[in-house]
Parts: structure tokens; sequence; C-alpha cells
């Protein structure tokens, strides 16, 4: 599918209720970061088309910005952004009038969504951030159908990563607390199994900043 939907830099800042310094890469008027930043979303996007067969409900798991609500708001019948803080998502919501999107604003363990209620999981970099991996793998595990996909993205912390971050006077946040790999590894821990791989932003393992991974549930013996 070729309708991905971009929001422009102007309007993602006049839509963020957050100071400049603190508003996410999609709106930065540095191209090469802002591109590479919705690359991982594309790049995710393509792996959602490809291997998700059920388009009646969608996690949008950390929805941040909303970046992605207004295409997942195409792609299924029921899409649900889950973060602590909704308020910037809200607006995005708000702005396209995305009907079918709902926003639940809590931590994520408080919130008592069914077994098997997701045909698709979205986590675009939000896994690194918990302190401990496998309680919320275990969540994702139980949330998503029995045919369902789970998509992930997250940082590699490579040493390509760590001299962009240097090169761009970005600081590392202070809860990344694992790379991607380690994630992965705990992923499959709790019974997933990868689909689909890509590297961003080239392509190759060895300079990727981000895996974008397509995963499913492990068939039980």
């Amino acid at each position: 599918m070729s309708d991905f939907e971009k929001i422009s830099p102007a309007e993602f800042r006049a839509l963020a209720l957050r100071p400049p310094e603190e508003i996410e890469f999609y709106g930065y008027d540095n191209v090469l970061l802002r591109e590479v930043f919705w690359q991982r979303l594309v790049v995710m996007d393509q792996l959602l088309c490809r291997h998700v067969r059920g388009r009646s409900s969608c996690l949008d798991l950390g929805s941040g910005s909303g970046a992605y609500l207004p295409t997942l708001a195409r792609r299924f019948t029921r899409v649900v952004g889950a973060d602590r803080n909704t308020a910037d998502a809200a607006r995005m919501v708000a702005s396209r009038s995305l009907d079918n999107v709902t926003l639940v604003e809590r931590d994520v363990f408080a919130i008592p969504f069914g077994d098997g209620e997701f045909d698709a999981i979205v986590a675009a970099d939000v896994l690194e951030h918990f302190p401990e991996t496998q309680p919320i793998a275990r969540r994702l595990h139980d949330w998503l159908s029995a045919d369902g996909v789970l998509l992930t993205s997250l940082p590699t912390e490579s040493w390509i990563y760590a001299l962009l971050r240097k090169v761009f006077k970005v600081t590392k946040p202070e809860d990344h607390y694992f790379a991607g790999r380690e994630v992965e590894d705990v992923l499959a821990a709790v019974g997933f199994e990868p689909l689909e791989r890509r590297f961003v932003p080239l392509g190759v393992p060895l300079t990727s900043l981000f895996l974008v991974t397509a995963w499913r549930k492990q068939a039980e013996l």
C-alpha cells in the first residue's frame, strides 16, 4: 500500500504541546534525522501490510505524538493508542478526525486488555524504555490474537548510533535500558518468532540504527 501519511514538520510542531526542544524527531528541521525516523515507520508499515491478515483491531503501544495513527486508522477498523501521556496524540486524532481511534492514558500494566484482543500490535521504539522487558513482552503475547502480528522498532545502540548521537548532539535518554537485540532475545524467550526483519536506514546490519521486525506467536507443540 502507498497511502502511508507523513506529517509535515511545520504541522507536527503546530500540533505538539511540548516546547521545541522536546518535540520528537518527526518535527526536526534536520532532513536526515527526520527522514530516518520516518523510515522506521514506513518500513514497519510495509511489514504490517505484508504480514497482518486480520484488520479488525490494532494497538499502538507508546503512541507518543500519534505520528503513526493516521495511517493505522486507514488500515484497521479499530485502533487503540496507549501511552502515559496522550495529549499530543489527542491533537493528532482531532486534526485528522480519526473517529476509529481511541486513546488510553494510563500505565500499560493497568490497562485491562483482553487475551487475543488485537490483530496487530505496534511498538515503535518503546520496549527499550521498560526497565524489565519480560513483563511487557508477556502482556503483548497475551493481547495478540493467535494469528496476529507484533511489529517492533528498536534502536541498535551500535557504534554508528553512538557516533551519530555525538555528531548531532543528541543525548541518549536515561531510560534507554536495552539495545534492540537484547529486547528481541526476550521476545523470543516469551514465545514470539520473527517473520521478517529489516535494518534501517541502509538495510545493512553493521550500519543499521534500528531493527524493524514482524513477529508472530510460536506454534504450540
